[in-house]
């Protein structure tokens, strides 16, 4: 029995070693859902997104480019969308972006052909309420409204501007310490005052995000 008895403090004298070490041994690299490696949120972003979305105006839900003829529908009309995106990251959860977002449209009606272009370019913040994954965005700035018709030969040319809001919903998925891909959905609106209409606009894009 005296050798096990003397056994026992080197075995506790072990414990306690192993114990110390495992509570000091540095963390590795950090790692994110399957192994892919979190980036960390700082520095420049650049994005950009591709989908599609729906416009309308307003006014009556149609637009009349000339009055002396039937007016050419805008309502809920279906067009390529695209958004170009560049950040800075102000905090892990807060990212200062300049966006320019593009809608595009061409449609034929009673023999008539219409085209309706949409362009916002605004300034805002997006959120990240834990710092990756969900995040939510509000930004204004200056909107564009450029519709081309065709009647009986004849062009007829207008375009239009007005302080535009924009806010969107985005997720993010990491796939490497410098990229992230994920689907938007974006909402803006602004006022044409010369043409008497409000322009409003929705998109759902998938993009990528580059960190630099």
């Amino acid at each position: 029995m005296k050798p096990c008895l003397s056994l026992a403090p080197c075995l506790l004298l072990a414990l306690c070693a192993g114990v110390s070490t495992a509570q000091t041994q540095e963390p590795g690299p950090p790692g994110g859902e399957y192994g892919v490696p979190q980036p960390a949120r700082e520095g420049w972003i650049l994005g950009l997104n591709l989908g599609f979305g729906r416009a309308t105006m307003d006014k009556n839900q149609q637009f009349t480019a000339n009055d002396d003829r039937e007016p050419i529908p805008f309502a809920g009309e279906k067009g390529a969308a695209a958004i170009l995106q560049v950040g800075h990251v102000l905090q892990p959860e807060l990212v200062a972006e300049l966006e320019l977002g593009l809608w595009s449209r061409h449609a034929d009606e009673n023999l008539s052909t219409a085209g309706l272009d949409i362009v916002q370019a605004t300034l805002g913040l997006a959120w990240y309420p834990a710092g990756r994954g969900f995040y939510a965005s509000a930004g204004a700035g200056i909107g564009l409204a450029l519709i081309d018709t065709w009647h009986r030969g004849d062009q007829v040319q207008s375009r239009d501007q007005g302080f535009a809001f924009l806010v969107g919903l985005g997720y993010e998925w990491r796939v490497a310490r410098q990229f992230s891909v994920g689907p938007r959905f974006a909402y803006g609106f602004f006022g044409a005052e010369d043409l008497g209409v409000w322009v409003s606009q929705t998109s759902l894009t998938f993009g990528c995000h580059w960190y630099l």
